[in-house]
């Protein structure tokens, strides 16, 4: 499959998603005169791109029923992963980064979360929450990648915003589509199960 991503006034279909080809685009090495200006580029996308699929999604009441459980789960899993790769990045380490480029972006060997093991819905106010800690959360990495000393450790964790700020894109592209089978099945790929 051949992952397009769209802006957000076309009407081409969304294929689906691709974590590969994202990787092609965000696991790259990063000038290292640009690393601070590129965190705050990424970051930027990530809450831009993360708010447009944000208020899609909760506009789908009826979406909502059906994916709620998994959204949580995916929203849940990010917010987990923003706050242990900051300690990472404070302790310049690039273990965490590391292990979510080689299985998600590089070739995809983290097995799919099972969906049929998501059985709780989640309510408006739960995802409200869960949207919000992940604002803080991310914010808290940008701090961390801004200040950080180490490169490496900052070049990786910049592959992270890249391609989560990208996927966020995709989602919300999908739904602005009307795409929501695309959306939904797309859902328990990127939640991180290497976490879980």
């Amino acid at each position: 499959f051949i992952l397009v991503l769209v802006g957000s006034n076309s009407i081409n279909p969304i294929k689906a998603l691709d974590l590969e080809i994202i990787g092609n685009k965000c696991n790259v090495r990063y000038p290292s005169n640009d690393l601070k200006m590129l965190n705050n580029h990424f970051f930027e996308q990530f809450v831009i791109n993360m708010q447009y699929e944000m208020n899609q999604y909760m506009n789908n009441e009826d979406l909502q029923s059906k994916s709620s459980c998994l959204v949580n789960k995916l929203l849940e899993g990010l917010d987990k992963f923003n706050k242990c790769l900051r300690k990472d990045v404070n302790q310049c380490s690039t273990e965490l980064a590391n292990k979510y480029i080689e299985l998600f972006l590089l070739n995809g060997t983290a097995p799919p979360y099972d969906p049929k093991t998501c059985s709780e819905p989640a309510s408006v106010q739960t995802l409200h929450k869960i949207y919000g800690n992940i604002m803080v959360s991310i914010s808290s990495l940008k701090d961390s990648i801004y200040y950080a000393e180490c490169e490496e450790a900052v070049q990786k964790a910049l592959v992270y915003l890249c391609s989560a700020a990208e996927i966020f894109k995709y989602y919300g592209d999908a739904l602005k589509n009307g795409q929501f089978d695309e959306f939904i099945e797309a859902l328990p790929l990127f939640i991180p199960r290497i976490l879980i």
